[in-house]
């Protein structure tokens, strides 16, 4: 499928997994689930923000836990994911709020692209920076409301993303939010790696004999 034009990019069952204690260029840290450090709240998963459902949400507890309430509680943590849709090109992302704790919203993100194989996606090398800046809920648009079109200058197309939340509206237990949308276009299936079988020299040439005799 090509989108000829800058729209929604649909993330629905895409591959995601939730990240803590990680910035731009360093390695990805998996978050568990619980309400600790390292954690994300149960029920409260990261697979929510792709769901369509605003009554859902990602909460993510960083290097806090959920009764430690801190302006550094929640930041450094997010997600990365794998386009179903294949290498796209993001031009654009939008963040929705949670239906609670406006204090969580996140205000600033950092984000990256790679065409890394999935096994290397957890290596900060893999990750080249694209964005640095606001989430668009500068202006608080209320509960579970949708923020504004954060437009990027963007011209080179990734299969995998990688958020990431730097900073948060308040003094509160973590970082949360709804959904999360790309926008983009000209996505494509793209290239995969191929994998190649080596036949050792012994075999060879036990098969070359076989076949002259």
């Amino acid at each position: 499928m090509y989108l000829l034009e800058s729209e929604y990019i649909n993330t629905t069952n895409n591959d995601v997994i939730a990240i803590w204690n990680t910035q731009a260029g360093k390695n990805s840290y998996s978050t568990s689930i619980g309400h600790g450090k390292g954690q994300m709240a149960p029920y409260e998963t990261v697979s929510n923000i792709f769901d369509h459902d605003i009554h859902t949400k990602y909460t993510s507890f960083g290097s806090s836990s959920a009764d430690m309430i801190s302006r550094k509680s929640g930041l450094n943590t997010g997600f990365y994911v794998t386009l179903n849709a294949g290498v796209c090109i993001i031009t654009g992302f939008q963040f929705t709020t949670a239906t609670n704790h406006p204090k969580r919203d996140p205000m600033m993100i950092t984000l990256e692209g790679s065409n890394a194989d999935n096994s290397s996606l957890t290596f900060g090398s893999s990750w080249i920076l694209m964005y640095n800046g606001s989430t668009g809920l500068d202006i608080n648009p209320g509960r579970g409301k949708t923020g504004s079109l954060q437009m990027l200058n963007n011209s080179r197309s990734y299969r995998s993303y990688r958020i990431l939340a730097v900073s948060k509206r308040g003094v509160e237990s973590g970082v949360h939010y709804s959904e999360f949308a790309f926008h983009g276009h000209s996505c494509s299936p793209g290239k995969r790696r191929r994998q190649y079988r080596f036949i050792s020299a012994a075999f060879f040439f036990k098969l070359f004999t076989l076949d002259v005799l």
